[in-house]
């Protein structure tokens, strides 16, 4: 599965890791903020080895879907970055306030965001309906049966099979 980066993603973690863990996810979706918490020990864990791409599947209410992409085109990693953590570590919020929390000096056109967002929703049914949370880990799609926490066991194996092959 090609789990190559699109213009909307969020990349936390080294951009020269080895591993790379992407997560579809939804600015709504209950069991997304859970994962992110897991994802965020992971990128503190495992600094260096492993970088955790956030691609954000929008659902009804667009405006968060819709800024956390323009954040990320507007080349602010660290705001980018900022914006994503505070939204998932933080289960009841506004997104209005939110939002103005993060403001973009200059806005990207928003056909652009709204057509990478599309690009995002059919990558999904491309790859089998990739539902929220799901997670490509080195184009390897977690099945479904396992939980965000088993993430972190994945990776170790994956490690190990990398020091392996060198």
């Amino acid at each position: 599965m090609d789990a190559g980066e699109l213009r909307g993603d969020i990349v936390l973690g080294s951009p020269e890791a080895k591993v790379t863990i992407t997560m579809v996810a939804g600015p709504f979706c209950g069991f997304c903020y859970s994962a992110y918490m897991e994802l965020e020990k992971i990128i503190t864990e495992f600094e260096e080895e492993a970088k955790v791409v956030i691609r954000v599947l929008d659902g009804i209410k667009r405006d968060v879907s819709r800024h956390l992409v323009a954040l990320s085109m507007s080349g602010e990693k660290d705001m980018s970055r900022e914006a994503v953590r505070e939204w998932y570590s933080h289960r009841h919020k506004d997104p209005g306030t939110w939002i103005r929390r993060f403001p973009l000096d200059e806005s990207p056109d928003p056909e652009t965001v709204e057509t990478l967002m599309d690009e995002i929703t059919e990558w999904c049914k491309a790859n089998k309906g990739m539902g929220t949370p799901s997670f490509v880990i080195n184009g390897r799609r977690m099945p479904r049966v396992y939980k965000s926490s088993d993430v972190k066991f994945y990776l170790r194996a994956l490690f190990e099979e990398i020091e392996d092959d060198v």
